[in-house]
């Protein structure tokens, strides 16, 4: 793991404005809490946390503009936010206790209100993801909607099979029975939920 942070400090009594740069590279899936501040998109920050398993982040680059009233910063105020990432090999937990989507790589961008996946694809078992849009948005009112846009190829019973695991239900619920499909599938899956 390398980085470098580089921040424009004024004031150093009373009020500070900070202007911070932030560059990391390389870093572990499971390091991220170490480097990610918790005030920063803090919902965001959670399901990350939670769902993203193992990986890299590959490469990291934020900007930040944010002021401390009288220097303290739990009552900051962020101005502007933007950044970008590339990542690599994430297991991903999208509908935890589903199983997770394995070898995900691709790049995000992200700023005050909102944060962007662009996955390259993945799998799920037999399942293939192409490329992927993912959406979070909402993080200034932290009413955070999660947008997912993804198509899958593979077996049609592996895909109904997924479809029908106990957090969906989705094909029971129609009176089918997953085992009885053969043949494979293409399907595009859209889901638009809150993120907790």
């Amino acid at each position: 793991m390398s980085g470098t942070v580089q921040s424009a400090l004024d004031g150093f009594r009373g009020d500070l404005d900070l202007d911070i740069q932030v560059s990391a590279r390389n870093v572990p899936a499971d390091e991220l809490a170490r480097y990610w501040p918790k005030p920063l998109a803090e919902n965001p920050r959670k399901w990350v946390l939670e769902n993203i398993a193992k990986g890299t982040a590959d490469a990291a680059d934020l900007h930040a503009k944010l002021s401390a009233p009288d220097g303290d910063f739990e009552q900051g105020i962020l101005h502007a936010l933007t950044g970008t990432m590339a990542y690599s090999g994430l297991d991903v937990h999208y509908l935890s206790p589903m199983p997770p989507v394995s070898g995900v790589s691709g790049t995000a961008d992200f700023d005050k209100d909102r944060i962007t996946f662009r996955p390259d694809g993945g799998r799920l078992g037999k399942l293939e993801l192409r490329e992927t849009f993912v959406e979070i948005t909402g993080l200034v009112l932290e009413k955070e909607i999660m947008k997912i846009d993804v198509p899958v190829v593979g077996p049609l019973h592996d895909a109904l099979k997924l479809l029908d695991h106990e957090r969906l239900k989705l094909v029971s619920k129609l009176g089918l029975d997953p085992a009885a499909f053969s043949g494979a599938a293409a399907a595009r899956l859209r889901f638009d939920f809150p993120l907790l």
